[in-house]
């Protein structure tokens, strides 16, 4: 946290949209978000902030092995911006998304927003922030490689099993 903390401090000297975190990459795992560093833009008292010279969603398993040898890194999905930042993200990479969320303004406070908030969420485009945003090469992104850890991202059961088997937790179901 404190390594979050060090970055969220560092964004209003920024002229970066966001600064994302990254993890050093293990293996050339193709279901993860990668990041390809670039140039060093400032330092923390962490380390570098560099900047995003591209960002890749879930690659194929020959793009993931490229990333991997060429020493990109993985994308945590945590990251520190300033709240104009991603509004302004929204409007540039999703314009339609922002159009329906913004038109809300109109019907806060009144006994409309409820009504206004439903119709907002049907009418709404679905989007991928990873995709849509953050591959958004209009978008200038900066990433600070946290330091040695173990991570990786939980987002299915089998990642969930497989930390927990390599941890030595064993709940009863997990047996079967």
């Amino acid at each position: 946290m404190c390594h979050v903390a060090d970055v969220a401090r560092a964004v209003p000297r920024r002229s970066e949209s966001m600064i994302l975190l990254a993890a050093e990459a293990t293996n050339p795992e193709p279901e993860y978000g990668w990041i390809e560093p670039g140039e060093t833009v400032a330092w923390t008292a962490r380390g570098p902030l560099r900047r995003v010279r591209r960002f890749m969603e879930k690659p194929s398993p020959a793009e993931a092995d490229a990333l991997f040898h060429a020493g990109c890194l993985w994308n945590m999905f945590v990251f520190a911006a300033r709240v104009s930042s991603l509004v302004d993200a929204g409007r540039t990479c999703v314009p339609l998304l922002h159009d329906r969320l913004s038109r809300m303004e109109l019907f806060l406070g009144t006994q409309h927003e409820l009504w206004a908030m439903r119709q907002a969420c049907m009418l709404a485009p679905t989007a991928n922030f990873s995709r849509s945003v953050l591959q958004d090469t209009s978008l200038s992104l900066g990433v600070s490689a946290v330091p040695a850890l173990t991570w990786c991202d939980l987002g299915t059961p089998e990642r969930v099993a497989r930390t927990w088997r390599r941890l030595g937790v064993a709940p009863a179901w997990l047996a079967s």
